[in-house]
């Protein structure tokens, strides 16, 4: 019995329900190629959603595509999408938090390379009075910080990167071998 998948869909005078199943069979992949994978199917699925978007009116026998067509792509693309981001976050639960932390980190970098370090008499414009700033955290103090946290970033990626270079998952050949639409 195929697992209704769970992005039902209803268009007047249709109604779609894509099943998973029906496939070719599964195949191993390292989780590096799996996460770039993910990325080309993320495009491709924009690219669709745009063709979509662009074609679904036109005139009347001059259009390129078929709406209904890609609809259909769309959404059997999505099917697979959601699977195989659901293999790999199933893969990645034992590097979760390494994850997170450089998530983390590359937000601290982020807002450490915002903050104003303006210190020292300065005016904020042409004919304003003087004025004495004081920088809690000098523009140099950030940037040493930012290069710590960005070689904790390295080495966190570093280890991540082996970890996606020897771990395998199982992914549906369907997806290894996309049909020639879109």
């Amino acid at each position: 019995m195929r697992e209704p998948f769970a992005l039902a869909t209803s268009l007047p005078n249709e109604v779609h329900v894509l099943f998973r199943g029906d496939t070719l069979g599964t195949q191993s992949i390292k989780l590096c190629r799996a996460l770039k994978l993910k990325n080309r199917l993320a495009s491709r699925l924009g690219r669709i959603d745009q063709l979509i978007i662009a074609h679904n009116s036109s005139i009347k026998d001059h259009s390129e595509y078929d709406a209904r067509d890609l609809y259909k792509q769309r959404m059997l693309l999505a099917q697979q999408l959601v699977q195989l981001k659901v293999d790999i976050s199933s893969a990645n639960a034992a590097v979760q938090n390494q994850i997170y932390e450089i998530a983390e980190c590359k937000s601290l970098c982020a807002t450490l390379a915002k903050v104003n370090s303006q210190h020292g008499p300065h005016t904020k414009s042409y004919g304003e009075s003087l004025q004495m700033y004081e920088a809690q955290f000098r523009k140099a103090d950030l940037d040493k910080e930012i290069r710590k946290v960005e070689r904790e970033v390295d080495r966190l990626q570093d280890e991540l990167d082996e970890f996606n270079h020897k771990t395998h998952i199982q992914v549906d050949t369907t997806i290894l071998n996309p049909s020639d639409e879109l």
